[in-house]
């Protein structure tokens, strides 16, 4: 069941509750306001939760200091937002200076685009995309500048290998840290490279000059896919209160909140079939249907007629990874503890090296043929094996070559801490 501290949070995102409504979920002897804090902070929604917890008849019942706390909440949120754009104006400008076009990602863009004047977005870090083959330069200019790596952390080589992006972080700590991504897709995930057609899609950004923003809809299929990466699991529970309460404990309220208000404020004006034409095209229909399913579930009554429909096309087989993570799956509860560590270790596994014994089984499975898009090659030498079979054996040689990497990296740490210096851009994990 969902306490009183779970719909409080959850409201933030769905319709406005009714004020009778409201008070009596706080007013119920299981709820803790400290909880509300720690969740709106841990599920990154501080600004909506603090505007709900400032609003009649809500206030009415703060003291001043639960009052003052809540504020305090909501403002380091907006400061948060205005130190981001900050540096992400900077880090544009090094990138342009380079001749390297970059795409805002995620969050900012998000910002921009649907949350109302009255909350901003909350996140944890700032994300650009730039082509593949503009990586090492825009990693270069920032390590030019005052960027590094964070320390044990593998070399920009290795990241370029077996993940999708790198972390960047400023030498004296004090800004958000920064995300490079160069990939939607594991390297050695056998799916079709859709950056290019975003790019062309893509158009100047007004605010950040030398910077682009993807389409409102590819920001969509981008947000859409993102959710899917660390929640997806969650669409598969049986109930409602299941599934929102499943995503509350993955932190991933943000995401999901997201999606609902890029419907309120977009949904009416896109016809839904252009936007289902276009999760064709970019091979995103299950990201889409796993995001809209759980959005429906966060605001009933809040998404258009196409967008509650194109929710409910969730394939009928429930996968393998769902009733492995939720062996719990009948009974309608969120998953274990057990199964949240194994979750967690197919979440760093899979997207760092392309590798697990699910991703293998995949790999069995038709891949989409995606017209425009940038076939990969996960076969390298492997190229005369038939397509499945090498897929799996690249999956495999994957996973040496990590092995291989971390044992040489942990070498070279031993090595340089002995002789007291341990450089900030080679492995050293």
């Amino acid at each position: 069941m969902l306490t009183p501290n779970d719909l409080f949070l959850l409201a933030a995102g769905a319709s406005a509750p009714r004020a009778d409504e409201l008070s009596e979920w706080v007013r119920s002897p299981s709820f803790s306001w400290q909880r509300a804090l720690d969740m709106a902070a841990s599920n990154r929604v501080p600004g909506a939760a603090a505007e709900l917890a400032l609003s009649e008849p809500v206030a009415a019942l703060l003291d001043d200091a639960l009052r003052a706390r809540w504020a305090e909440l909501r403002d380091t949120a907006r400061r948060r937002v205005e130190n981001a754009e900050d540096e992400l104006r900077r880090i544009v400008d090094v990138l342009t200076r380079r001749g390297i076009t970059s795409l805002i990602y995620k969050g900012l863009d998000f910002d921009a685009l649907c949350y109302p004047t009255a909350f901003r977005r909350s996140f944890n870090d700032i994300d650009l995309i730039v082509r593949p083959q503009d990586a090492p330069a825009a990693a270069d200019a920032l390590f030019a500048e005052d960027y590094e790596q964070p320390p044990r952390t593998p070399s920009l080589d290795y990241y370029r290998r077996f993940h999708l992006h790198a972390i960047l972080l400023d030498r004296e700590r004090r800004r958000l840290p920064f995300e490079l991504h160069w990939a939607l897709e594991s390297p050695h995930a056998g799916a079709p490279d859709v950056l290019p057609l975003i790019f062309a899609k893509a158009s100047p950004d007004p605010r950040f000059a030398g910077a682009l923003r993807p389409d409102p809809v590819d920001a969509l299929a981008l947000m859409a896919g993102h959710l899917e990466k660390h929640l997806g699991l969650s669409a598969w529970l049986p109930t409602r209160e299941a599934r929102l309460a499943s995503v509350v404990e993955e932190d991933g309220l943000v995401w999901l909140l997201d999606i609902v208000l890029w419907m309120r404020a977009l949904g009416s004006s896109v016809e839904g079939a252009k936007v289902e034409a276009r999760m064709h095209e970019l091979a995103a229909e299950g990201a889409i249907a796993t995001a809209l399913r759980l959005a429906v579930d966060l605001a009933p009554s809040g998404l258009p007629e196409w967008a509650t429909a194109l929710g409910e096309r969730l394939p009928g087989t429930t996968p393998l990874a769902a009733r492995f993570v939720y062996p719990d799956l009948r009974a309608g509860h969120p998953p274990t503890p057990r199964a949240r560590r194994m979750r967690a270790w197919g979440f760093r596994t899979l997207p760092e090296v392309g590798f697990a014994p699910i991703s293998a089984l995949q790999a069995l499975l038709p891949s989409p043929t995606v017209p425009g898009t940038t076939r990969r090659s996960p076969l390298g030498r492997l190229s005369r094996m038939p397509a499945k079979l090498g897929l799996i054996v690249s999956n495999a040689v994957a996973v040496v070559r990590w092995r291989i990497d971390r044992w040489r990296s942990e070498r070279r740490e031993k090595r340089a801490a002995l002789a007291g210096d341990v450089s900030v851009h080679q492995p050293n994990e």
